[in-house]
């Protein structure tokens, strides 16, 4: 039996039945990164599973460790499911569709609203500043820890205590009142613009009247 880290509640029902576990809490100390640690624990329950059966326990979802998504997909691992913990904290922040990320988790699209699930003390001011940098520091923000819920800027998410259960969720802001934009943005505001209401003098143009136009922009880009 293997257990993510131990260092959260749900690991408290092993104990209370007595049934023996090891911990990956060291191995992820041991790590320079979050991808070192995926690989290295899914090569040390590897080998165990080929000398008998083993059972990964992870906080949540399957679908929300790196490590457990990799037993499933290429080991032929089984997976049982359990309850979420984006959905806990999409719950807690009252938003119904949503997008899901670990805060351990680096690169990949960022759409809102957003879960960011597995919040430390140690990763929670680089996904803050992280966050910042996609959707600006006042990006309204609902911040879960434990059982308080506090809606807050996103500037805010590290200075109040990370502690047990913790995740931050981002919310959705109009196109219109964003401070920054990303390539979702941009898609946005195309489809607004050729929507069967949008842009009249778009509608108007041929091929032809806009040839000056890309001459223009032709001659912009050169420069």
């Amino acid at each position: 039996m293997f257990v993510r880290t131990a260092d959260v509640p749900s690991v408290g029902t092993l104990d209370e039945e007595g049934i023996a576990y090891r911990t990956l809490d060291g191995l992820y100390e041991r790590s320079r990164t979050y991808d070192t640690f995926v690989k290295k624990a899914v090569a040390e329950i590897g080998k165990s599973g080929r000398t008998g059966r083993v059972c990964y326990c992870v906080d949540g979802s399957p679908s929300e460790d790196a490590a457990a998504r990799i037993l499933i997909a290429e080991k032929g691992a089984e997976a049982i499911d359990g309850p979420g913990k984006a959905a806990r904290l999409a719950l807690a922040a009252g938003v119904s569709d949503y997008t899901a990320r670990s805060a351990f988790e680096r690169g990949g699209a960022l759409a809102l609203p957003l879960a960011v699930y597995d919040l430390t003390p140690d990763n929670v001011s680089d996904v803050k500043l992280l966050l910042s940098e996609r959707f600006g520091d006042e990006a309204p923000a609902c911040l879960v820890t434990g059982d308080h819920v506090r809606r807050i800027p996103l500037y805010e998410a590290d200075r109040y205590p990370i502690e047990g259960f913790a995740g931050l969720v981002l919310f959705d802001v109009p196109l219109l009142e964003k401070k920054k934009f990303g390539f979702d943005d941009f898609v946005a505001i195309l489809r607004r613009l050729r929507a069967p209401d949008g842009c009249p003098w778009d509608k108007v143009q041929t091929h032809e009247s806009i040839r000056i136009n890309a001459i223009e922009e032709a001659y912009e880009l050169v420069d």
